[in-house]
């Protein structure tokens, strides 16, 4: 297995650590009393960055993090946030999200946690998606009592695939249907 790698950046510093010991990194344990969010799955992390923008314009003290598998990935979403020259307190990890999370991420220490557009699985029996009951039980150690994963995808097999594993978890699903519409959709539909 591959050593997951972190790269962190505060306000106060500009230096880049790898953190890829196999015990949780102190440094998350150290800033338990702030507001911590993870967002799972960035891809090229253009929404992560957008959140990073907000954070930096609004003056807001959260941190956020971002779990990706794909190194390339990875650095493209540090590029981007180094070459705009935001001031804000965030951590890219590249690596397994359940190894991630089981290695470096201590319990009840999330607020939040946003997984945008899991590849769905590749049929029922696939046992390497994402949403396993070892992941989802990772998800519940961390996340702060009465705080949120927010999951958004346009796969219906997934979608309910999810609200039954999370069900199964003892997690209280507040489904929401939302499907916004396109230049393509009319009311009707």
């Amino acid at each position: 297995k591959i050593k997951p790698i972190f790269i962190q950046q505060t306000s106060n510093s500009n230096t880049n650590e790898d953190l890829s010991s196999p015990s949780p990194s102190p440094k998350l344990n150290n800033i338990r009393n702030k507001n911590l969010f993870l967002e799972i799955g960035s891809g090229f992390g253009d929404w992560f960055l957008n959140v990073l923008d907000h954070n930096h314009q609004n003056k807001l003290n959260d941190i956020w993090f971002s779990i990706e598998q794909r190194f390339d990935r990875v650095f493209h979403t540090w590029l981007k946030i180094n070459l705009s020259k935001m001031n804000s307190n965030y951590g890219l990890f590249c690596g397994d999200a359940e190894t991630v999370l089981n290695n470096f991420v201590p319990d009840d220490i999330l607020n939040g946690i946003f997984i945008h557009f899991p590849e769905p699985p590749l049929d029922r029996f696939d046992q390497t998606h994402l949403f396993s009951p070892k992941f989802l039980q990772q998800i519940k150690r961390i996340l702060k009592d009465n705080k949120s994963i927010t999951i958004i995808t346009d796969s219906k097999s997934l979608c309910n695939l999810v609200v039954r594993l999370l069900k199964r978890e003892e997690f209280k699903p507040n489904y929401k249907r939302y499907i916004p519409l396109t230049q393509y959709q009319s009311l009707q539909d």
